[in-house]
């Protein structure tokens, strides 16, 4: 089982266009899925909500700053990566500032 802090996690992370990509190996099942992505919301403070799961990929929507964001993990393109809901660069300047002050 892989464990992730705030360092890892902002080490990954690379801003790309309007998503920010997150360099770490995939979750090898649902469980460890969740794990990594409770182990962000923890790290940075982040309210998780519910889950939406499909055939190969998992999105979670989250609220950080009193902002909204989605948690992408794709496991047919084996990518995982965050978005501000509504494509706001506002938001995710904010947010990708939070990552990386940590």
């Amino acid at each position: 089982m892989l464990r992730f802090d705030c360092h890892q996690f902002a080490q990954s992370a690379q801003l790309q266009g309007n998503a920010i990509v997150l360099s770490l190996p995939l979750p090898h099942s649902p469980a460890e899925a969740n794990r990594l992505i409770t182990q962000f919301a923890q790290a940075f403070e982040c309210k998780l909500h519910a889950p939406d799961w499909g055939a190969d990929r998992l999105q979670v929507l989250f609220t950080c700053h009193q902002q909204q964001y989605l948690f992408h993990i794709e496991w047919l393109c084996e990518a995982i990566w965050i978005e501000p809901v509504g494509a706001n660069d506002e938001k995710l300047t904010l947010l990708w500032e939070h990552i990386t002050a940590k």
